[in-house]
């Protein structure tokens, strides 16, 4: 690790390094009684203290991605919503409900995408597609009276989700016709995107090199997942466009691996990663962008499920003991839970244990985002054990409150070897104990 360990165990987090899609997040006490303030005033007939109680409930929630601009005579609001690459805008007043959300300028009026348009209005509950000068847009009027705050809650997040796939489905399918319009994007810093690109190269030169050298084609396959995974996750920002890394899994998922397909199946996910190498540093970063998500696009597994999971799956990282590949422990200790947190998301709790997994197995990687607090030393191979039980005893007291008795047995965990550790830290993980 170089330099590392002379900071060895030093130093802070930066808060502003995001991970991860959007999950599911739970309200806590303050933020649930504005949304049931927010069902009461609307149903009293305040339709416009309703509605901004639930604006301030979803600020509380989300931060910066909402803003609301209250009238001076109380008399409504207009706002913005700020989800994924897209912008939601709109006003409520004592009359009518508007919202707006622009997906994709149309460069060439074409029966074939105005077809696309005409088939999404049918599957649309709360919005209609239209055009706006030569914008193509999702938006709804209605009178106030007739839509109920979570109404109008479905009626923003069909709006948000819908407009950031059928934007990309329409560039992808009528390049000529349409571009799609990302008026979200917040550009990461030059650090982080250059940190990120490095690190992209190396996991998947990483990934060659582990491949190559390993005989059995499952475990290329899990090999070629747990890289995908973790690029997905650590690298892609919320909201970012990775697309060409999903492609990845469309592809183990579309052939069913068995025995007959497995290495046509890694031969096809590796020209992918092919190509992603042959991409100039550029491109990959023009595609890192980060956007603040509002509504939440996956609802977490319960801890319980997650549990199970990691049960089920252990024998991955056992099976590399058996053939005496140790290195390729941690690797499927990665797919473990790399996949939970792309495909599900996770229960808060696991988040934040699994967040000190991945900083230990990953350590170079969060030092060039900027985290200090290292868990792994890389150059004399010294896990920092007082910081990690100090930092899984935070997170406990974190949550006893909420969850009497919460333990994580720290005893068990074994802090001899990276490998041996993420077996030990994920076996602890999955005796924890608490209800749906």
């Amino acid at each position: 690790m170089g330099i590392f360990s002379d900071i060895f165990g030093k130093g802070c987090e930066p808060e502003e390094v995001r991970f991860g899609r959007c999950m599911a997040k739970k309200p806590d006490e303050e933020q649930s009684q504005l949304l049931t303030k927010s069902d009461a005033l609307y149903n009293d007939g305040n339709f416009i203290d309703g509605y901004i109680a639930y604006m301030q409930f979803q600020q509380l929630m989300c931060g910066k991605a909402v803003e609301i601009e209250v009238d001076e005579d109380g008399g409504g609001f207009s706002f913005v919503i700020r989800h994924g690459s897209k912008e939601i805008t709109g006003r409520v007043d004592n009359k009518e409900v508007t919202a707006e959300c622009v997906v994709a300028t149309c460069l060439k009026n074409d029966v074939a995408l105005m077809r696309y348009v005409l088939t999404q209005n049918a599957e649309m509950l709360y919005s209609k597609y239209g055009i706006n000068d030569e914008n193509i847009v999702l938006c709804q009027r209605c009178a106030v009276k007739d839509m109920s705050v979570k109404s109008f809650s479905e009626m923003l997040a069909e709006i948000g989700l819908s407009a950031n796939s059928a934007g990309e489905h329409m560039e992808a399918e009528f390049p000529e016709l349409a571009v799609c319009r990302h008026s979200n994007v917040i550009q990461l810093s030059r650090q982080e995107v250059d940190t990120k690109v490095t690190f992209l190269r190396a996991w998947i030169n990483d990934t060659f090199r582990l491949v190559e050298t390993t005989e059995l084609e499952n475990l290329k396959s899990y090999i070629i997942l747990s890289a995908t995974f973790k690029i997905l996750y650590l690298i892609s920002p919320e909201g970012a466009l990775l697309n060409i890394v999903e492609s990845i899994l469309d592809i183990y998922s579309e052939f069913a691996p068995d025995a007959n397909n497995n290495t046509e199946i890694n031969y096809r996910m590796l020209s992918v990663m092919e190509d992603i190498m042959a991409m100039p540093d550029h491109e990959l970063a023009k595609s890192m962008y980060r956007t603040h998500s509002v509504f939440q696009e996956l609802n977490y597994k319960s801890f319980m499920e997650l549990s199970d999971t990691i049960t089920s799956l252990l024998r991955l990282a056992m099976q590399c003991v058996d053939i005496r590949r140790p290195d390729l422990v941690p690797v499927m200790c990665e797919y473990i839970i790399g996949g939970q947190e792309v495909r599900f998301g996770l229960h808060p709790l696991a988040y934040d244990l699994i967040m000190i997994l991945w900083r230990a197995l990953n350590s170079e990687f969060f030092y060039g985002l900027g985290f200090r607090n290292m868990l792994y030393n890389e150059t004399v191979g010294a896990l920092a054990t007082e910081k990690i039980i100090e930092e899984i005893g935070a997170i406990v007291t974190k949550y006893s409150a909420e969850y009497p008795g919460l333990k994580f047995d720290v005893q068990q965990l074994s802090f001899t070897s990276l490998d041996t550790f993420a077996c030990s830290y994920l076996i602890e993980l999955k005796n924890i104990k608490i209800p749906d």
